[in-house]
């Protein structure tokens, strides 16, 4: 199947068949626009004044513009490297104040460990009875078996 497409110009000032489009620019804007011949050269009388006594521009070559761009890219890539050198000092400070944490949490574990140490040690001596003398040893006579008997203590805990 073949298809055929016509495009018409219309003018877009009064609807008449166009004949050309015309690109002007003002104040930093591209326009262009659909005219025929008579109002095209209608627009291009109003704007010969102008024209006449007006500079041209020229464009930037592509040299400056890449030169811009690569700056442009240095200046990003510089600011990655910043943000990512403040990232690591940033961690860097969040690990030692961790190991700050737990070495001062371990000393506190420590010390309670050797108070509780200790107070279990003044227990200990506290509920201790007090030293007797030794009862004299008998002698042993050895044809008779010894035998050792466990001692009780009285005293509660």
């Amino acid at each position: 199947m073949a298809e055929r497409v016509c495009v018409e110009l219309v003018d877009d000032l009064d609807g008449a068949p166009a004949q050309s489009t015309v690109q002007f620019a003002l104040d930093g804007v591209n326009y262009e626009i659909d005219l025929s011949e008579r109002n095209a050269s209608h627009l291009r009388e109003v704007f010969r004044p102008y024209v006449e006594r007006a500079r041209t521009v020229t464009q930037r070559n592509d040299r400056a513009v890449r030169k811009d761009r690569v700056a442009r890219n240095k200046r990003r890539a510089d600011q990655r490297e910043a943000t990512q050198r403040i990232r690591e000092v940033a961690e860097r400070s969040r690990a030692h104040q961790r190991a700050v944490r737990e070495a001062e949490e371990e000393a506190r574990r420590a010390e309670l460990a050797a108070a509780a140490e200790a107070s279990a040690q003044e227990l200990a001596l506290s509920q201790q009875p007090p030293a007797q003398e030794a009862p004299a040893q008998p002698a042993v006579d050895p044809a008779r078996p010894t035998v050792a008997l466990p001692q009780f203590s009285s005293a509660t805990g």
